[in-house]
């Protein structure tokens, strides 16, 4: 089966100041709108070598070499100019010098999908270099003459990442983090507490409808691909065996239901299980097997 999709267009441009990147952590100030954009390039320059014995090929080993990134854009104002060519303004006039250094920044996008729906890309840390200008003069049809940026970027001393992209057909995608891509900056929200979660029937339950579903609502999102019958069952307290169901995730990806495919037993004890394999958006396990309890009336 054919591919269902396409990238079609690119919008909302944002650029992050780099306040620090070190071992311990990487920071940016909030992200700032580059309106106008009309192109984005990136070249990681990725390559693969192969190593030759025995008169023939050995083995074979990969990585990226200098991160090229382009921007081309409607226009670019003085101060956004300014801003990322690292330039000093005066009273409305913006001074080169030869010792005028780029800060390093982030650039994040939107690009848009043939279907609609949209991915979201980061690239932490750059510099941008000045480029060559073309001066045109005005003739019978309009030549836009559009400015372009070209810089070098690399990768973070705090995670060695240069990149970080989400798309709206990704299996464990949330609207909540396309939402906050921009606000949340590169590396989104640092998150290093395990999630954690309630079930109904609660632990002990003793009168529980041969006809209920099993519910666990979680305190944040959980990845989407977690949400399996091997992370989520509930079994007969007697002898282990699994009842059989299906599982369905809420649209927030923090309520995930079992609807048993038949009623359960009357008068039985069960136990619903949650396993550690189920991790929130940022990777963090449930601290341990979340275990409940019941039976049924």
């Amino acid at each position: 089966m054919g591919k269902q999709k396409a990238l079609v267009g690119v919008d909302s441009v944002y650029y992050a100041l780099l306040t620090a990147d070190s071992i311990s952590a990487a920071t940016w100030q909030a992200a700032v709108s580059l309106p106008g954009i009309t192109e984005v390039g990136v070249n990681p320059n990725g390559f693969v070598q192969t190593l030759f014995a025995d008169n023939g090929p050995a083995l074979s080993a990969n990585g990226i070499g200098e991160i090229e990134v382009s921007l081309k854009l409607a226009d670019l104002t003085p101060v956004e100019r300014a801003v990322l060519l690292g330039h000093t303004r005066t009273g409305g006039v913006t001074k080169y010098t030869g010792s005028d250094i780029s800060p390093d920044v982030a650039i994040g996008f939107r690009t848009l999908l043939s279907d609609g729906s949209y991915g979201y890309v980061w690239l932490h840390k750059g510099k941008f270099a000045e480029t060559q200008e073309t001066f045109t003069t005005k003739s019978e049809k309009v030549d836009f003459q559009l400015p372009t940026l070209t810089g070098k970027f690399n990768v973070l001393a705090f995670n060695g990442e240069y990149k970080r992209t989400t798309r709206a057909d990704d299996p464990d995608f949330v609207q909540a983090t396309a939402d906050n891509w921009f606000t949340n900056g590169p590396l989104g929200t640092t998150d290093t507490t395990a999630p954690t979660v309630t079930t109904v029937p609660v632990d002990g339950a003793s009168t529980v409808s041969v006809s209920a579903n099993i519910v666990w609502t979680f305190n944040e999102a959980i990845q989407a691909s977690n949400a399996t019958l091997a992370n989520f069952m509930v079994v007969k307290a007697s002898d282990g065996s699994v009842v059989a169901g299906a599982l369905s995730l809420s649209s927030g990806n923090t309520v995930v239901t079992f609807d048993p495919t038949s009623n359960l037993d009357s008068s039985t004890a069960y136990i619903a299980i949650v396993t550690t394999n189920v991790h929130n958006l940022a990777g963090i396990s449930l601290a341990a097997n979340n275990i409940t309890n019941f039976q049924t009336q």
